[in-house]
C-alpha cells in the first residue's frame, strides 16, 4: 500500500475513533437525562457524531476501491453550520468539567468549498481544544479584509503543530490538525497556529448574506 494510501486510511480511522469516543459521551448523558427533558438536543449531537462516522466509512470505502477523492465545490452557510455544531461540543465540553463559548460577529455568511471535510476540520479543531487547551474555549469569527476569520482559542501553553510527529501512519496522534487543515484549505482557506490557539482565513463567497 503506497504511504498516501496508508495515511488516508490513519485519518479515516482516527475519524472513526473520534466520533465513536463522543457518541459514548452523548449516550451517558441521554442515559442520565432519560427522565428530563433535556433528551432532544442530545439526540441531535448524538446524529452529528454519527454523520462524522458515516462520512468516515465513505471515505474507508473509497480507499478500498482505489477510488481518488473528488472534493465538493458547494455554498457553505457558515454561521448556521457554526452554531449546530458549537451547541453540540459546549454540551459535551461540559461532560469534561470544561466551557465552550461562540463568539460570532458576522451574521450569515457563506464559503465555497466541500461542507463534509469544513466540518471535519472544525470537529477535530474544537474537540482538540477541549482535550489540550485550558478549561474555557473560545471560537470567535469575525470579517477581516474581506475574509471569514475564525479564531479558536484554548487557553493553551503554546501553539499547536500543524503536522502530525510523524509521517508515519501507524501513529495515532496528530492526525486531527491534518485533516482540519485539509478541510480548510479545500474551501480555499488557510490555517495557522498563535499562541494559545488557532486561526482560519477563508474567502467569502460572492452570495454572502447580509445579517
Amino acid at each position: 500500500m503506497t504511504s498516501v494510501r496508508a495515511l488516508e486510511l490513519a485519518h479515516a480511522s482516527h475519524e472513526l475513533r473520534g466520533a465513536v469516543a463522543a457518541a459514548e459521551l452523548c449516550v451517558s448523558s441521554l442515559e442520565r437525562a432519560r427522565d428530563s427533558d433535556d433528551l432532544g438536543p442530545w439526540a441531535d449531537d448524538l446524529r452529528l457524531q454519527l454523520e462524522r462516522a458515516a462520512w468516515a466509512i465513505d471515505d474507508l470505502d473509497r480507499i478500498r476501491s482505489a477510488g481518488g477523492e473528488v472534493m465538493a465545490d458547494e455554498p457553505i452557510e457558515v454561521g448556521r453550520l457554526m452554531r449546530r455544531r458549537m451547541r453540540a461540543w459546549s454540551r459535551l465540553a461540559r461532560c469534561s468539567g470544561k466551557t465552550v463559548q461562540l463568539d460570532w460577529r458576522v451574521g450569515a455568511v457563506s464559503v465555497r468549498g466541500d461542507a463534509r471535510r469544513f466540518c471535519q476540520a472544525l470537529d477535530n479543531l474544537i474537540s482538540n481544544a477541549i482535550r489540550h487547551g485550558g478549561d474555557r474555549v473560545v471560537v470567535v469569527g469575525s470579517l477581516v479584509n474581506g475574509l471569514l476569520r475564525v479564531e479558536i482559542v484554548d487557553g493553551g501553553s503554546g501553539p499547536a503543530r500543524l503536522e502530525p510527529r510523524a509521517a508515519d501512519p501507524s501513529d495515532r496522534h496528530g492526525h486531527g490538525l491534518v485533516i482540519a487543515r485539509h478541510g480548510v484549505e479545500g474551501c480555499g482557506g488557510a490555517m495557522r497556529t498563535v499562541r494559545g490557539g488557532v486561526v482560519l482565513e477563508l474567502p467569502v463567497a460572492a452570495s454572502l448574506s447580509a445579517a
